[in-house]
């Protein structure tokens, strides 16, 4: 069974998720995984609209995956918030 968290729980954890695009210019971005590793993903259209993508792989995501921001794998962010 997928398991699905309330958005607020996911955003206290933002912090942890990889970075696909640095701030930095001279820092590496690290980009989504190829395969089928299931992430939750921070995606932002840039016109005030975000959210999460919970428990989806890349193809999965598909053209979402031009917007989206920030990635962690699912299994970490839940032991995170277990933890919380």
């Amino acid at each position: 069974m997928e398991i699905e968290h309330d958005v607020h729980e996911i955003f206290k954890y933002l912090d942890k998720f990889n970075r696909i695009y640095p701030d930095d210019v001279d820092e590496p971005g690290m980009d989504l995984p190829n395969d089928d590793t299931v992430m939750c993903v921070y995606c932002n259209n840039g016109h005030g609209e975000a959210g999460f993508v919970e428990n989806t792989t890349t193809d999965e995501l598909g053209l979402t995956a031009l917007i989206a921001q920030r990635w962690i794998l699912q299994e970490d962010l839940n032991q995170l918030i277990a933890n919380g």
